[in-house]
Formats: structure tokens, C-alpha cells, sequence
């Protein structure tokens, strides 16, 4: 190599970018080049001199967008896809799900079920998942061995979990887990409640503690059905909006799970208090548990992002057809096609995300001095041609098996379309062979 050569890691062509940064910057033909992981230069090279680069790709025909950033999930439940549906969620949680949790859920059965929903997740485009559920280790380790990022988030409830025999012992296993993953690139952390009907006062507080004391997120679900409210006003006088508020829960850094049946005092609270949302639109269906107002928190400021919830509710780990669900079930339920456009689903889906989790200074929007995490489309489909309006052309029209490649911390983890840190095939295998095995009768 000639000394006078600049050297990058990856060069990418040709690149039609959305950059979902916060001018929806687009760029047309350029370059990108990619350092150490992160996004060196984005726009002509021609004043940059000889350049060298260990990977050149070419991007034509494709469109660049940052992947999508699941923001909520129970990643190893894919494990129980399909298992039970067409029931009420207590029904599914308390006859089905928890007896199959108690039974099968183990760190083996965990590690698989994550690797599972890994594939999953980056086939359709995700760099990222915010988990909460059990034996997390695992679930780092396995997101790890895929290349892809994780929100590790241990679930803490008043009784045992198939984990942990006390909310003690999930704390304490938190704060195991912060000191050993905190200086790898691809884990992060959140200290993760239940739900408010789960988790007593006192294990409340003591999260809401070991948030600020770590400085990461506390995570909890919150008035996903109408029933949780009922319960929480005759408990204790409150909604649970307003239970957590005045517990201090919501005193640092928040992250609320579903929000669907919320007063305007609830939603004045999130605002004062800088709580972020996160909208679960297909597990909230299949369930049948409400529509989260998104129209009400965007008008409010709130930070909204988007999670496909566990694939057992969902039965699909892809965030584009989540996303593709939400902004349609928003217009119909509103009776308004203008209520919520493309570039704000789009938003919602990547960049909120990142935001939500106070991670925008590295993800979710492909910019300089970022991590280098884009996801390439294919628009040589007929499902994605004429193409008028890119960001339309995504919302409505995009099919999972239009992600090409998938780049996470400049590094390929699928290329042409190939899982390229795991065995597919027999991740599938072994997941059948659960299914066989499994019985909670």
C-alpha cells in the first residue's frame, strides 16, 4: 500500500442513504467508509486522495437505512411460539406461559431460544433487541457469538422465577451482570420490573435505586390492559401511572412497555418526567389488550419507540411488520390516514429507539463518528419498484427478505442474505426438537 493511502475498513459505493439523522438527511450515489467500527465518512472521496479499503461493496440498486431497533422483547419465548393462542393475556400468562417457564426455561433452553430470534431479528433487519427475561447471561452470550446488540434486562417479580428465587437474588444478579459486561461493545445494561401488579413497593424502590446507582434504565410494563388499571385504582387509588410516579420510580431514566390505557394526568406525568414509551402493536392485537395512543404521546413530546414483544404474543420477531402494523392500525383506528406518516414510523422504528434508551449518540441514525450498523435493502423486487418516496416504499411495501446484507459495529453479521456467526440449521433443528419435548399438560 502506498504510505500516502488513506486505510478504512469497509468502503460501500454507490450508496442511496436514509440517514434518519434529525433533518432526514438523504444522500444519493455516495460513499461511506468505515473505521474501527464506526462511520469515517459519508459523501464524495474525491478530495480525499488514494484510498484503501480490506472491503469494497458495491450499493447499488439498494437503499442504506440504520436497522431497526427492537426496543422491548422476551427474545428466548420464541422458544413458545405458538403454543397458546386466542386466549386473554392473565389466561395465556397464568395457564400457559408460566407453567411452561417453570418447567423448560433453563440457561441451555434460554441461550437457544435468544439465538432463535437472533436469526430472526437480523433476517429482517434489527442490529438490536432490549430484552427482559431470564438467565440473561446467556442472552449475552448468545447475542455476542451472533454480533448483534442487546439491552439485557434480568425480569424482577415478587415471586420465583425460573432464575432467581427472590427479587434479591434477580438485583443482585443484575449488578453481576453490569460489572461483567460493561466494557463490551455489544451489551448493555437495564434493571428490569415486571410489572406493577408483579413487583411490591419495596422491590419497586429498590430497582428504582439500582437505576441510579449503575446509571442504566429501569424497564417495567405498564397499563397494558384495561383490567391492570382497575386493579391498580382499587389497590391503591391510582393508575398505575401514577403509582410509579409517586413511588419515585420514574426519578431517572425510564422505559415503559405498552402505555395503552392512560389517563391525560398519566401521560402529563411521562412528559414531566421524561419517560419513554415503547409501543408493542402486534403482541397488544394478538392479545387483544388496546391500542396504545401514539397520536396523544407524540403531541406530548414523549420519546416513542417500538418492540415486537415476545415472539409466544407476537409470533413474529420482525420490527418492520410491527411497524408496518402500527401506522395502519393507527389510521384505522382513528379514522384519519393523515394521523401518522412514513417518516414518523420510520422514526419510530430506528432512531426513537435509540433515543428511548439515551443511546442516540451512537445508534440509530447513520451519521458521522456513529457506529457503523446499517442495514442494506434490496429495491430490485417488484413489490419495491416504481420508487417515488423511499420512506414510503419501506412502511408499505418492504418484505423481510428485502434486507441484503446486515452490517452491526462495521462488521457483517448476514451478507447476501446468509447468517454468517451461526448454524442455522441446526439452531432450527434443535428448536424442533424442544417443541417435541415440550408438555405442560
Amino acid at each position: 500500500m502506498n504510505s500516502s493511502q488513506l486505510k478504512y475498513d469497509i468502503w460501500i459505493k454507490n450508496a442511496h442513504i436514509l440517514s434518519m439523522d434529525a433533518a432526514f438527511t438523504e444522500f444519493v450515489e455516495t460513499n461511506i467508509l468505515i473505521k474501527d467500527g464506526k462511520i469515517a465518512h459519508i459523501g464524495s472521496v474525491e478530495n480525499l486522495g488514494p484510498i484503501n479499503a480490506d472491503y469494497l461493496i458495491d450499493a447499488s440498486h439498494m437503499i442504506l437505512l440504520p436497522p431497526f431497533f427492537n426496543a422491548h422483547n422476551h427474545a428466548a419465548m420464541s422458544l413458545f411460539r405458538g403454543l397458546r393462542n386466542d386466549v386473554p393475556l392473565m389466561t395465556w400468562l397464568q395457564e400457559y406461559i408460566w407453567p411452561a417457564e417453570k418447567k423448560y426455561i433453563n440457561a441451555k433452553n434460554v441461550r437457544l431460544g435468544t439465538l432463535l430470534s437472533g436469526i430472526e431479528m437480523i433476517r429482517s433487519g434489527t442490529n438490536l433487541f432490549a430484552d427482559m427475561y431470564f438467565f440473561e447471561d446467556e442472552v449475552a452470550q448468545a447475542s455476542i457469538e451472533l454480533g448483534m446488540r442487546c439491552i439485557l434486562g434480568e425480569a424482577i417479580l415478587d415471586f420465583p422465577t425460573p432464575n432467581q428465587k427472590t427479587p434479591t437474588e434477580g438485583i443482585h444478579y443484575t449488578r453481576n451482570l453490569y460489572y461483567k459486561y460493561r466494557d463490551e461493545s455489544l451489551v448493555s445494561l437495564s434493571i428490569s420490573a415486571h410489572a406493577p401488579y408483579t413487583c411490591s413497593t419495596s422491590v419497586l424502590k429498590s430497582i428504582s435505586e439500582v437505576s441510579k446507582d449503575l446509571k442504566i434504565p429501569s424497564t417495567i410494563h405498564v397499563s397494558e390492559t384495561s383490567r391492570e388499571v382497575e386493579e391498580s385504582l382499587k389497590t391503591h387509588g391510582k393508575t398505575p401511572v401514577e403509582y410509579l410516579n409517586d413511588l419515585g420510580f420514574f426519578d431517572f431514566h425510564t422505559i415503559c412497555y405498552h402505555c395503552i390505557h392512560l389517563s391525560d394526568h398519566d401521560i402529563e406525568i411521562l412528559k414531566e418526567k421524561e419517560v419513554s414509551v415503547i409501543t408493542l402493536p402486534n403482541s397488544n392485537m394478538q392479545l387483544a389488550s388496546g391500542i396504545t395512543p401514539i397520536p396523544k404521546l407524540l403531541d406530548s413530546e414523549i420519546c416513542l419507540g417500538l418492540g415486537t414483544d415476545g415472539a409466544a404474543s407476537n409470533n413474529n420477531m420482525s420490527l418492520l411488520r410491527d411497524m408496518q402494523m402500527m401506522i395502519k392500525l393507527q389510521k384505522l383506528s382513528h379514522l384519519d390516514s393523515t394521523i401518522l406518516n412514513a417518516k414518523t414510523a420510520l422514526s419510530i422504528a430506528t432512531s426513537n429507539g435509540a433515543k428511548s434508551y439515551k443511546m442516540q449518540n451512537s445508534l440509530g441514525s447513520i451519521e458521522i463518528g456513529k457506529s457503523a450498523d446499517i442495514q442494506f435493502i434490496n429495491i430490485d423486487s417488484p413489490h419495491m419498484q416504481p420508487l417515488y418516496n423511499p420512506y414510503a416504499q419501506i412502511v408499505y411495501s418492504m418484505q423481510e427478505s428485502d434486507v441484503k446484507h446486515l452490517l452491526i459495529n462495521g462488521r457483517f453479521v448476514m451478507k447476501d442474505r446468509i447468517i454468517l456467526n451461526a448454524d442455522e440449521e441446526k439452531i432450527i433443528y434443535e428448536a424442533m426438537s424442544f417443541a417435541r419435548k415440550l408438555n405442560i399438560g
